[in-house]
């Protein structure tokens, strides 16, 4: 690359990151937005890819949320002729434009599973903290040397129920994960992050998180995580910090995801695979921390030195 090419790509990212700055006040300041400093605004509607619905948003909330998606829509002269963008990803559904809509409003989103339990009968122990109260199913609970819900309780603090029977006093309450809502909430997360709405991106992962945290103290969806692990390595850049997040929690859960070889190989042999193997093999091999106990600029410090403790 030539000194005038090196020239024009600095000037480049240094237009991207005063960009990026613009959008992220623009979406801090909204925190402060009052209803009566838009409701006199236009409506304009967003439409999901192969959906016939128009879902409407006041234009002045719309820019406030996301600068740039109201550019993207303000850079179609035909769009903005009939007041509805439509976009064009399979990815963008009518369910996750609703998603974005009802957030924007109301700072939160549907989540079809958030809230709802489900009995499971073990056919193992199963053990509880009595710190905190939450329940581990796995038959690896004895080994762990916390618990994952409060962080706190130690084994020794943790009351064993025998397993095997459908009595009462085996069956335990579980928060339960569907396949869809996590698949929901990651395609609500990259939606974020392409239209840089920093507060809906960090809403969207402490949703998913949580799920993750819940499968801990209850029953397991490996195909759930599967869903998880296929779209994140499939789509994000290998530098988002939750991609990284993920790495170290792909690594925690291997044995679990060797239970299906079958859906292990398929990602590892996607166009996903290569960036799942950097980030998730390299950290089991030098022996895996537990995410849920690292913040992003820890995460960002071990994958940087190449290494986990």
């Amino acid at each position: 690359m030539g000194k005038k090419e090196k020239k024009r790509q600095r000037k480049i990212e240094k237009m991207d990151q005063v960009s990026m700055k613009d959008t992220e006040s623009v979406t801090q300041d909204e925190k402060n937005l009052q209803y009566k400093d838009f409701l006199d605004s236009s409506p304009f509607a967003l439409q999901g890819d192969g959906s016939q619905k128009k879902l409407f948003i006041h234009e002045t909330l719309l820019k406030s949320k996301s600068d740039v998606l109201w550019r993207v829509c303000e850079g179609h002269w035909k769009e903005m002729q009939e007041r509805c963008y439509t976009f064009r990803d399979s990815d963008i559904t009518e369910e996750l434009l609703i998603s974005f809509v009802e957030w924007a409003y109301t700072g939160n989103y549907y989540d079809p599973d958030e809230g709802l339990e489900e009995t499971i009968y073990p056919d193992s122990s199963f053990y509880k903290c009595t710190r905190c109260g939450e329940t581990f199913t796995n038959d690896g609970a004895p080994d762990r040397e916390y618990c994952y819900q409060c962080g706190e309780g130690q084994p020794d603090q943790w009351f064993q129920y025998p397993g095997g029977s459908t009595s009462t006093a085996s069956t335990i309450k579980t928060k339960k994960v569907s396949e869809r809502s996590v698949l929901s909430n990651i395609k609500l997360y990259a939606f974020a992050d392409k239209y840089m709405i920093p507060c809906l991106k960090q809403l969207s992962r402490a949703k998913i998180t949580t799920t993750l945290s819940n499968m801990e103290t209850g029953k397991f969806n490996l195909g759930a995580v599967f869903s998880l692990l296929e779209y994140a390595f499939g789509n994000f850049d290998e530098n988002d910090a939750f991609m990284r997040w993920l790495g170290f929690y792909a690594s925690m859960k291997m044995d679990d995801l060797r239970e299906d070889m079958t859906r292990l190989d398929e990602l590892l042999d996607s166009a996903a695979g290569a960036t799942f193997a950097k980030h998730a093999l390299k950290n089991m091999a030098k022996g895996s921390d537990n995410p849920f106990r690292l913040d992003d600029r820890e995460l960002a410090r071990k994958a940087s030195e190449g290494r986990t403790s």
